[in-house]
């Protein structure tokens, strides 16, 4: 009995087994060895991307970019604005150039992209003036057209006369027909701004252009506004263009330099009346002051021709007339050999030099 039992039992367990292995033999359950290794092959790069991820270095460039965007993200806002503007000015002051220019880019950038456009243009304004101070001419115009453009197409009129007044200066010692023009425009931008300083400084240096282009009437109409308009500015401090040695006088001093002229310490020069005809002649310590009459003359250098040169004789001075109000009215050199290269414009007097001396006394 014991024998049937087992036999039995081993006879289902054979049957079980048989079934089992057909089941796992149908084609939908058999797993292909391919498959297998295809298997095998994405676990292994799977591992492999896992230790390369792990040992790649990280994109400094990418995260440098992006702390640089925070930053500027969060150090310029609409709330502090003029802030960052007055920052980029005590920058400038301490000669810190390079990153006042930085910063007011920076400025421009975000007001750009914000659509201030007064913002925008006030930066420009500075960007031009700090290549204006350094005499880079040519980015000082291209921001302060720039600057232009963005006013006039968004009516932002506050500034165009400044920037007017700015163009005109940078062509004063170039072409004095579009300084006129300039000028000229930014007079019209003040008048409607009632600001009377910056009427005052403008119709003084568009009196000074107009006698430069021989329109005399002009220049007399003109001084009549610089007059009553400085006066009701409170007599102001004036950027005058005739206190600037030009381009013409720079080179005039490197031709002295380059020509071994002698450095001398005296200076004779002779003022003429042009009224009564009587001639005056002083000789001046070079560094001294010559006060004669409403003129007083300040000498810087007294250049003389070398020898082996042509008779030349070249001063540097400053004139200055008191009047009503005293005013620079020569401020560059005069040259000997030829009066009326650079002289003084003046309805009185004529000034010149005659000669330098080196005395040993």
């Amino acid at each position: 009995m014991l024998n049937k039992t087992l036999i039995t039992i081993i006879f289902i367990l054979i049957i079980s087994f048989n079934l089992k292995a057909e089941e796992l033999s149908k084609p939908e359950n058999k797993l292909k060895e391919s498959d297998l290794s295809n298997k095998n092959e994405k676990s292994k790069q799977d591992n492999l991307d896992a230790k390369t991820s792990i040992v790649s270095p990280i994109d400094n460039t990418n995260i440098i970019n992006l702390q640089l965007n925070l930053e500027k993200s969060s150090k310029i806002n609409e709330a502090n604005l003029s802030n960052l503007i007055q920052r980029s000015q005590i920058l400038y002051d301490e000669n810190n150039i390079e990153a006042a220019e930085l910063l007011l880019l920076e400025i421009s950038e975000y007001a750009t992209i914000k659509q201030i456009h007064d913002v925008n243009v006030f930066s420009l304004l500075k960007l031009g003036n700090i290549k204006f101070n350094l005499a880079q001419k040519v980015e000082s115009a291209k921001y302060y057209y720039e600057a232009i453009n963005i006013s006039l197409s968004n009516n932002v009129e506050q500034y165009l006369g400044i920037l007017y007044t700015k163009l005109s200066y940078l062509y004063f010692s170039s072409d004095l027909s579009f300084a006129k023009t300039y000028l000229e425009l930014a007079i019209l931008q003040h008048e409607k701004q009632q600001d009377f300083a910056p009427l005052a400084e403008s119709y003084y240096n568009l009196t000074l252009i107009y006698k430069k282009l021989g329109l005399l009437e002009k220049a007399k109409e003109a001084n009549k506004y610089f007059e009553n308009f400085f006066k009701q500015a409170g007599k102001p401090y004036i950027y005058k263009l005739s206190s600037n040695i030009d381009d013409n006088n720079d080179n005039k001093i490197s031709f002295a330099k380059n020509k071994n002229h002698i450095e001398a310490n005296y200076a004779y020069i002779q003022i003429l009346n042009k009224i009564d005809g009587f001639t005056y002649l002083f000789e001046n310590k070079i560094g001294s002051k010559i006060k004669f009459k409403t003129i007083e003359i300040i000498t810087k250098s007294c250049l003389k021709s070398a020898p082996q040169n042509l008779p030349e004789n070249l001063l540097l001075s400053e004139i200055i007339e008191h009047d009503e109000i005293s005013k620079t009215i020569f401020n560059g050199w005069m040259f000997s050999s030829s009066p009326s290269l650079n002289s003084l414009e003046h309805p009185i007097y004529d000034i010149k030099i005659l000669n330098c001396v080196t005395n040993t006394i």
